[in-house]
């Protein structure tokens, strides 16, 4: 293997970049520390990353990642198929098409078992199993539950969908057929039964969730508490996202604005959708529509806690701000066909740190 090259300060956060096709690592500078020459690179977290150098699809269980420090010294290598991100000292990584976890000096420590998996927040993490249906011989359910650092079921895998636990918080949503959501803590006690039709993620004990208001998929968003009960009524036609600095975006008809945890309005409703605020600005999608989930034909711009534009809207992917950074992607041709993006990275004041390659 070639070695990767060293140029970089130890206090700069480093960010992937891709031209022509091949990854390396910018400083928040923009000055390229790690020459585009693998085939990925994945962004640092828990203070590590992973790196590609040539990747064969025929030999896909076989592919040798290499994991980094901030130093871009190696920390080692694993053979594997994809990997996540490091997160509470573990990585999960596939094999044979079942995910495990390694640790931070890529021992196994979980063997590939799951079916699929998810990064560990607190000691526990999201996963599910393939098991046959009896009522109907050659189909496959996939039940989801919560396991702990040692690969052991806290929360043994019987329901459609469970929602991973979030840093610091006990309780998370689950459902057992996907029509009616409950909420359920650490331990699997399940706090509120369910009768909601679709709860969000919780933060600092509270949670959107919605109610169907009449015989159609008509719904109505409101907060609860841990006891299922209504801290905000429900009042919002739709939220987009997750609490973050005590706020969330929410809709009244097809209009966008950001409110608080009592359910006020922050930003009144005047976007196509509009997104809680990370680092004193919010994103939001101006023009365009917003059905089934599905953006089309609009941009994505930032604005300010006053609802005024920092960062026009001229962006036709964005992301939320880390660390004064946010990535962002702008459209080559029709939109809609995948490999038509170029991605790029802006600073608070929208002025690029990496004009926009792929």
């Amino acid at each position: 293997m070639e070695a990767i090259p060293i140029v970089i300060s130890t206090a700069d956060k480093l960010l992937p970049v891709c031209v022509d096709g091949k990854y390396g690592y910018i400083n928040p500078r923009g000055d390229i520390v790690v020459s585009c020459q693998n085939d990925y690179a994945s962004e640092f977290s828990d203070g590590l990353a992973t790196i590609r150098q040539r990747f064969n699809h025929d030999n896909y269980d076989h592919q040798e990642i290499i994991v980094i420090d901030a130093d871009i010294r190696e920390i080692g290598r694993l053979v594997c198929g994809y990997c996540g991100d490091f997160s509470d000292g573990l990585m999960w990584f596939e094999r044979n098409e079942k995910r495990g976890y390694v640790d931070r000096s890529l021992q196994v420590v979980i063997p590939p078992s799951f079916d699929n998996a998810n990064a560990f927040v607190d000691g526990l993490a999201w996963a599910n199993v393939r098991v046959p249906r009896p009522s109907e011989p050659g189909f496959m359910d996939q039940p989801e539950g919560i396991i702990n650092r040692s690969g052991q079921w806290v929360i043994r895998p019987q329901y459609a969908r469970v929602w991973s636990f979030r840093t610091g918080e006990r309780v998370t949503g689950f459902t057992p057929d996907y029509k009616l959501w409950g909420l359920i803590d650490r331990q699997g006690v399940v706090l509120v039964g369910p009768r909601f039709a679709h709860v969000c993620l919780t933060s600092k004990g509270l949670t959107p969730a919605s109610i169907r208001t009449g015989h159609g998929k008509d719904t109505k968003y409101g907060f609860i508490n841990e006891s299922g009960d209504w801290v905000v009524t429900p009042r919002f036609d739709n939220c987009y996202g997750e609490f973050s600095n005590d706020t969330l975006g929410a809709a009244v008809g097809d209009r966008w604005g950001i409110v608080n945890r009592e359910g006020a309005w922050i930003i009144e409703p005047r976007f196509t959708v509009a997104e809680s605020f990370h680092e004193g600005l919010s994103r939001v999608y101006v023009g365009g529509s917003y059905k089934g989930g599905d953006l089309r034909d609009g941009k994505w711009g930032y604005i300010d806690g006053d609802g005024e534009f920092v960062v026009e809207p001229i962006f036709d992917e964005a992301w939320p701000f880390k660390e004064g950074v946010a990535e962002v992607e702008l459209a080559e041709g029709d939109p809609e066909e995948p490999g038509n993006y170029k991605s790029g990275y802006i600073d608070m004041q929208g002025r690029y740190i990496w004009e926009p390659t792929k």
